[in-house]
């Protein structure tokens, strides 16, 4: 594995294969619980609208960009991040890298695109309800987590997300959409030194070598997060009149860097 840090922060990881498919995208830690209150699905909302334009590409170039080559774009959001990611034949990962940096980095949030990408997530919410498999890890986390924001729907609040503009998209992106609160990761049959070039290229400046160096000049500094307080033991019983009985029952466990969490992690698979 290969690392390195561009000196605007963003880190790099590398991991080579034999493979001719390389896959690689940006990791942007902004996720539902770096949401403020009024921020309810901005993370989420944040992840679609930056398939929507950018300075330098209309929303059908950005797709049609790796899909003229046999390529994909996709994306997903999480509590914790938000993934851009693309897959493509080795030869077409300077479009890769092109293209995910400006949709990433270079999105315009157009309003009348807003207005319509709204109607879409809360279709998404819609269809979301309609599953009580997957509506229970809600209520189970709105339960542990109690008012954090990690007990917060990814998908957001539909009255909350009709009131988003521009301007609000520009605020939350240029607080968290930074390269030094990004990673880029690859993993493929790529060579080290021109994925470094390709994304030194795409961010105008130049990379330290020696692993994850410190950063210079302005420092990013995330929004403090309130600490993830879990409620009580209970019991919460959801009527969706159903003909089905959904039942989870779960319990804090090992933190993200105890290294307990590996055995429970096999114990669990």
């Amino acid at each position: 594995m290969y690392t390195a840090s561009l000196d605007n922060g963003l880190r790099i990881i590398f991991q080579p294969s034999e493979s001719e498919v390389v896959y690689c995208g940006y990791v942007i830690c902004a996720g539902t619980r770096h949401e403020a209150a009024e921020d309810s699905g901005m993370a989420h909302f944040i992840e679609h609208m930056s398939f929507k334009g950018t300075q330098r590409r209309k929303s059908r170039q950005i797709n049609d960009y790796l899909e003229r080559v046999g390529g994909e774009l996709n994306a997903f959001t999480s509590k914790q991040e938000t993934v851009f990611c693309a897959t493509v034949l080795r030869r077409d990962v300077h479009r890769a890298v092109d293209v995910l940096t400006d949709m990433v980095f270079h999105s315009v949030y157009p309003q009348s695109e807003i207005e319509k990408e709204v109607e879409v997530i809360i279709d998404e919410i819609d269809s979301y309800q309609d599953s009580p498999s997957e509506l229970i890890f809600d209520e189970f986390e709105q339960q542990l987590f109690g008012h954090c924001s990690l007990g917060r729907d990814i998908l957001g609040d539909k009255n909350r997300l009709r009131t988003y503009t521009t301007a609000d998209a520009l605020r939350f992106t240029g607080q968290y959409y930074r390269p030094d609160n990004a990673v880029f990761y690859l993993y493929g049959k790529v060579d080290w030194p021109r994925l470094v070039h390709l994304l030194e290229k795409a961010h105008g400046v130049g990379a330290k070598q020696a692993g994850f160096a410190d950063e210079t000049g302005e420092k990013f500094t995330p929004a403090a997060q309130p600490r993830a307080l879990f409620a009580e033991p209970s019991t919460i019983r959801v009527n969706r009149g159903t003909h089905q009985a959904h039942v989870m029952m779960g319990a804090p466990t090992f933190a993200a860097d105890d290294p307990r969490r590996y055995a429970l992690t096999l114990l669990n698979n």
